[in-house]
């Protein structure tokens, strides 16, 4: 079965499943069918992920979020992948907002989409900035309030373009610039230089560590409804903050392992010592994804995001000013992997066409396998659950337990009518007394 046949036969089983996940529930409300609330339960708990799956599929979505700790790479690498030194990749936190970047097939449909923050986005991100004592932020809002207000006035954006390098200072001054980027709350990008299948949507999540509340809701929302991940490492030891991108993807995608949908980029190779220190920098990093998430060692590719971009002429000149001269980063990587062609530094040793193949395979042959499996758990655990709901209810009304709850109607409705009745006679005295105090007492 293809991708485009197991999302339409998915997303079929999914909302008919969730039809009798509803219906259960109503039963299970039943005081008289005396259901144990732990079954209601875990219908519920199961709904949240097949809802989430549901959702995807109806938009023929697969989501590929990129995170990792703050500076770890996450933007360099986006910018690797779309082979254009797009996204801003300094120094300190340089991006305000997760940026979501969406395939698309022709040059006619690319975009920048910017939707700016409400009144109340603002003022609720305000606060949040002062629960952190994010002193550094509130002093810019303050001294750019001009600039952000009219950004807020602007309201929401669309650009369209046909190369990534026309809207680049455009990006730049909505997802970077302290003037601009406080006011944005989402910015979306439709390119065809994403993947060649089609909607594939990236999701560059700020990092976790960032001490912001928001961006840790972010990542732990974003990782609970994807279908795979690519963490930037750019230590060879898992971080805390990293532990809680294990945890929140085990915690919102239960049905299936981490292993399914993970993918490690080992980042910055290119700023280790000597080969002795790359090999060592491997072989802890993978034996720790292995012992935490099980992940195999072909899961995790070695690289270099910015040296890919240095060499093969995509870096901007700030990025080269960061990174270094095309020729240091050739003899760099040169007496690392010991590989000395120039096409093979370029390619090889980076690691960025790499883990596009690997990428471009799960997408194209595993995802179905995953979507498979992450499906038929979660439907035989609400058809198992919603059956022995049934069962319960049955054994009160062994004749037809859809029955239980026309009765349960309209015993309800006979408990109104009662009520209302007695409301009613209070209601007539009430008018009566205003009548004769009121009305017919009242001299004229």
């Amino acid at each position: 079965m293809d991708w485009k046949s197991a999302s339409s036969y998915y997303e079929t089983r999914l909302s008919d499943v969730l039809n009798i996940q509803h219906f259960a529930i109503d039963l299970a409300k039943l005081p008289q069918a005396e259901v144990p609330s732990k079954l209601t339960e875990i219908l519920i708990q199961e709904g949240i992920p097949a809802n989430r799956q549901l959702e995807r599929l109806k938009k023929r979505e697969f989501r590929i979020a990129v995170v990792g700790l703050e500076k770890a790479g996450k933007s360099t690498f986006i910018n690797a992948w779309l082979e254009c030194d797009l996204l801003p990749a300094k120094g300190g936190r340089c991006t305000f907002t997760t940026t979501q970047i969406y395939s698309v097939k022709s040059e006619s449909e690319q975009r920048l989409e910017v939707q700016t923050r409400s009144e109340e986005q603002f003022i609720n991100l305000l606060k949040e900035l002062e629960i952190v004592g994010a002193k550094e932020d509130l002093k810019t809002i303050r001294e750019y309030e001009t600039t952000l207000q009219k950004v807020r006035r602007e309201g929401n954006l669309v650009i369209p373009f046909t190369r990534l390098e026309d809207i680049r200072e455009q990006f730049k001054k909505y997802v970077a610039d302290e003037k601009y980027a406080h006011a944005v709350l989402e910015a979306r990008l439709y390119t065809n230089k994403l993947a060649q299948a089609e909607g594939i949507v990236f999701y560059d999540v700020p990092g976790s560590d960032s001490g912001l509340t928001k961006h840790v809701d972010e990542a732990k929302e974003m990782l609970s409804d994807c279908d795979a991940v690519i963490v930037i490492q750019r230590f060879r030891s898992i971080r805390e903050a990293e532990l809680n991108i294990i945890k929140f993807t085990e915690q919102g995608d239960k049905n299936i392992t981490i292993a399914d949908k993970l993918f490690v980029f080992l980042s910055h190779i290119d700023s280790l010592g000597s080969a002795e220190a790359l090999k060592n920098h491997v072989e802890e990093a993978s034996q720790d994804w292995l012992k935490r998430a099980n992940l195999p060692i072909n899961r995790i590719v070695l690289g270099s995001a910015g040296a890919y971009l240095i060499l093969n002429n995509f870096a901007e000149k700030h990025t080269q000013l960061e990174i270094g001269q095309p020729s240091n980063i050739r003899d760099k990587l040169s007496n690392l992997t010991e590989i000395t062609d120039d096409e093979n530094l370029r390619t090889q040793a980076t690691g960025i066409p790499e883990i596009k193949q690997k990428i471009f395979d799960y997408i194209n042959t595993e995802r179905v396998d995953i979507l498979k499996k992450r499906c038929e758990v979660s439907i035989d655990k609400i058809l198992d659950t919603s059956e022995e709901i049934y069962h319960f209810v049955n054994k009160k009304f062994p004749v037809n337990p859809e029955e239980a709850q026309k009765f349960e109607e309209e015993r309800r409705r006979i408990s109104f009518t009662e009520w209302w009745e007695k409301q009613w006679e209070y209601i007539k005295a009430d008018l009566q007394n205003f009548y004769d105090t009121s009305v017919i007492n009242k001299p004229l």
